[in-house]
């Protein structure tokens, strides 16, 4: 964002072109507002496919907003793919996949680098001006939006699975940059003994002292809460005063603080009786946890569960108790203290029920 402090509205600058990494809409509104008579660019291209493959005129802006990278260029073309290099339904979130008459041939000395990123184009057409026979994999997540232009979600190795469901990490870090106070943001998937969880890093618009950061974090994740589903929050936030970066001018991942991931372990609670001590048995074994390490308070998710151990979880527990806990009631109950609560609760009640039949019978 330096190139947005550096202005001067003296100049008869008339066009500003950005390009190589994400453009922030608070630094494009610093331009626009220095540079009222320029144009402001969003540039988008892999050297790959020299040198820009799309563009998209930023209008002005009259709050920061997430920005585009709009449309291809004449003589380039765009596709959003899935995995098997299927077309994604528009508005949905796929690979980027350009061509055109910039597409390099390959890379010099590495053919099976060459093999991976180069492919033939599943959708050429000779008869359409501007279809590309081959492609370049950029690694990037695009949706379409409404208006046609292309926006930039995240890099497909920053796609992960957890509990099951696909989360895009751009994804989450653009949702926390459009809160006012947030200046850009970052989340990065993590691995611990509870599994993975994500850690989300921000730089806030004005400087937060050190005392003050946890509460603004508690803020940004409690509002973030408010637009996403559990399975993508990120459980520990670092405020971040400047960027590390590398020699090219990226956010050196490596170089962040660690989160303190103590906090994400509750306070254990024992087992209070026999169906709290069988389900810490259960679970130890689904999640490859010793049963004593277990808290009956702790989340049956953030030790690692997802979708397919609900399911494994719900058969242990039917065929154990010898009730029926239906998968709906695990997501609803996800703690081995409520499980527990509610097991009694199925036992009491298949019980009476049981009762009230035999005497049924005995009155007929």
């Amino acid at each position: 964002s330096e190139w947005s402090h550096h202005c001067d509205g003296r100049t008869s600058l008339r066009y500003v072109l950005a390009g190589g990494d994400i453009v922030h809409g608070a630094d494009v509104m610093r331009v626009q507002q220095a540079l009222p008579q320029a144009q402001v660019i969003n540039g988008y291209g892999p050297t790959e496919n020299t040198t820009f493959s799309c563009c998209y005129a930023i209008p002005t802006l009259h709050e920061s907003q997430d920005i585009a990278i709009g449309t291809p260029l004449n003589g380039d073309q765009a596709l959003v793919l899935s995995d098997d290099l299927s077309l994604v339904p528009y508005g949905s979130v796929g690979e980027l996949c350009v061509g055109g008459d910039g597409l390099a041939q390959g890379y010099l000395n590495q053919p099976e680098l060459t093999a991976e990123r180069f492919i033939d184009n599943p959708f050429y057409d000779p008869e359409v001006a501007g279809s590309s026979k081959r492609l370049y994999r950029t690694g990037d997540l695009v949706r379409y939006l409404a208006d046609g232009n292309l926006a930039f979600v995240g890099r497909a190795d920053d796609q992960i699975k957890i509990r099951g469901f696909r989360v895009e990490l751009g994804e989450i870090a653009q949702q926390l940059s459009r809160q006012t106070q947030v200046d850009s943001a970052l989340v990065l998937a993590k691995n611990g003994p509870a599994g993975t969880y994500l850690v989300a890093y921000v730089q806030p618009v004005e400087a937060v002292t050190e005392q003050a950061q946890p509460e603004f974090m508690a803020q940004m994740l409690a509002m973030l809460a408010q637009t996403l589903p559990d399975y993508m929050m990120p459980k520990l936030g670092v405020v971040i005063d400047d960027w590390p970066l590398t020699a090219n001018g990226k956010v050196n991942k490596k170089a962040l603080p660690e989160a303190d991931s103590s906090t994400l372990q509750d306070t254990y609670v024992a087992p209070e009786n026999d169906i709290e001590q069988t389900l810490c048995e259960i679970w130890s074994q689904l999640l490859g946890i010793a049963h004593q390490d277990i808290s009956t308070q702790s989340h049956f998710f953030d030790l690692g569960g997802h979708s397919l151990l609900v399911v494994k979880l719900a058969t242990q527990v039917r065929e154990t108790f010898n009730i029926e806990f239906s998968i709906q009631e695990l997501y609803d109950a996800t703690r081995i203290c409520d499980q527990a609560v509610h097991i009694e609760y199925l036992q009491l009640k298949s019980n009476r029920d049981t009762q009230t039949e035999a005497c049924e019978e005995l009155e007929w």
